[in-house]
């Protein structure tokens, strides 16, 4: 079990950061000392799951992300700790990536809170003591600070998660991957497919949007596409065979007033039990998606389905079909048929 460190509880329910305008030094006098056997061992744990008994996927598996946080760390910095986390939603046929994001002011980003560096530095004394001359290289020493030190990481993210989430401290430890350092961001992977999150400051998004900002209605902080862009191994969920499977479409359902089709505004106090239909004179009731939105500046319903977009048009098709591409009043809207071809975010 994790030792009781009421500094980091403390700390965390008082100063947990959601806005970057709160940002700033904090220092703790007194860090509180932390016995190796007081913290659990990390679990090597595969991100492996089988869908319908056929399709295995993985995520995150190829120990690209760290997982020892040690000494080599410059403790004189100053480290925002991002939190990403994510879920593989198996709703579709094929899985597919949501991160959790954080909505604040308007502008969405990784929960977020301050590395207690404060915590490390008397540790990281001792290991200097123990690499001195007149000690000598002890290296059973310096294998136990760095565990410590460890140790000391691992029980502040476990914290926040848990603050985050409500999870339990061992659902923490078994739903954390590992860790990534981009300038004076610390970036911590957990893999939420498993837990139930209650959290209404969450935003779920899919990969599409997170690379492609310009086609959406979000304002997603710019480091998060960077961390993408930079950090291809990021984007894809693989098979067995290391293949990347596809991403799917981020698509907006529509609704018809006065023979002109608009988009589904998301009005958060209501549930829509039954997605409208609309109705056409020759395929009959069918679901109307638009391919971006067609006004930015609201708050509408997000899906995401997966098809190509080399789908023929309303001119080119028999009655088979289940989708394809549609033009009414000089747009291009898209067409499915079935509730199971797409999922709502």
């Amino acid at each position: 079990m994790f030792s009781e460190n009421k500094l980091i509880k403390e700390y965390i329910l008082k100063n947990y950061v959601f806005d970057k305008n709160q940002y700033i030094e904090h220092r703790i006098k007194e860090p509180t000392k932390n016995t190796n056997n007081d913290l659990p061992k990390m679990p090597n744990i595969l991100n492996n799951k089988v869908i319908n008994n056929t399709i295995t996927y993985k995520y995150l598996d190829d120990n690209m992300l760290a997982r020892e946080f040690s000494n080599e760390q410059d403790f004189s910095k100053d480290y925002l700790l991002k939190f990403c986390l994510f879920n593989v939603n198996t709703e579709l046929e094929t899985p597919f990536l949501e991160y959790f994001l954080n909505n604040n002011d308007e502008l969405l980003d990784f929960p977020e809170t301050i590395l207690l560096k404060d915590l490390f530095i008397d540790i990281n004394k001792q290991l200097e003591v123990s690499n001195s001359w007149l000690f000598g290289n002890n290296k059973t020493d310096i294998d136990k600070i760095n565990e410590t030190i460890e140790n000391v990481f691992l029980e502040q993210i476990i914290n926040v998660f848990n603050f985050l989430t409500k999870a339990s401290k061992e659902e923490g430890l078994k739903s954390y991957r590992g860790f990534m350092n981009e300038n004076k961001y610390i970036y911590v992977f957990f893999d939420c497919s498993k837990l139930e999150i209650k959290n209404n400051k969450f935003i779920k998004c899919v990969l599409p949007e997170l690379l492609n900002t310009e086609n959406t209605n979000l304002n997603i902080d710019n480091n998060i596409v960077k961390l993408f862009e930079q950090n291809k191994w990021l984007i894809n969920i693989k098979d067995l065979n290391d293949n990347n499977i596809e991403n799917p479409n981020i698509i907006y359902l529509c609704d018809e007033e006065n023979e002109e089709y608009v988009n589904i505004l998301n009005n958060e106090n209501e549930m829509l039990l039954i997605y409208p239909k609309i109705e056409h004179k020759t395929f009959g009731y069918i679901y109307v998606f638009t391919e971006t939105p067609i006004n930015k500046e609201q708050n509408i319903k997000r899906f995401v389905s997966f098809y190509n977009k080399e789908l023929p048009t309303l001119e080119n098709l028999d009655i088979n079909y289940t989708s394809y591409y549609l033009m009414n009043n000089d747009k291009k809207y898209l067409i499915l048929t079935n509730e199971e071809q797409f999922v709502e975010l």
